[in-house]
């Protein structure tokens, strides 16, 4: 038997190893912005979901109000919904084509956010008030 030494090693050489773990951190690294970015899109989608509901709640609360209970305020949706502020802004409709019909509409903004992002989720309607006697 003759003694082949290194030549007949079966092992890997180091360029080898070396373009197996380039091979493997280019996957690596692939994965982990993937996995980062599917997290980023689910904070997203839960946003996109909940904050219409609230907006449409506290817009449902500002439409039963009293007409001299309406008020521009601003708050949040305790426990149940951690981290929603809203803010409502009331304002006098102003108009040239309306004229006098303008001065008994009331536009309403309710705005929601997520305090930890810069998501915000905004509607807006307008309402009839009577006219004040």
């Amino acid at each position: 038997m003759r003694n082949r030494g290194l030549q007949g090693s079966s092992g890997f050489t180091l360029l080898e190893m070396i373009v197996s773990l380039l091979i493997l951190g280019i996957a690596l690294t692939t994965i982990f912005r993937l996995q980062s970015m599917s997290v980023m899109m689910a904070s997203n989608i839960q946003f996109e979901t909940t904050a219409p509901l609230l907006a449409q709640k506290k817009m449902a609360e500002y439409m039963i109000k009293e007409a001299e209970d309406l008020a521009s305020d601003s708050g949040d949706f305790g426990d149940d919904f951690p981290n929603y502020s809203w803010t409502a802004t009331v304002e006098e409709m102003e108009s040239e084509y309306l004229d006098t019909t303008a001065e008994r509409l009331r536009v309403i903004n309710i705005s929601v956010s997520r305090t930890e992002t810069s998501y915000s989720y905004d509607i807006q309607t307008y309402r009839f008030v009577e006219p004040q006697q």
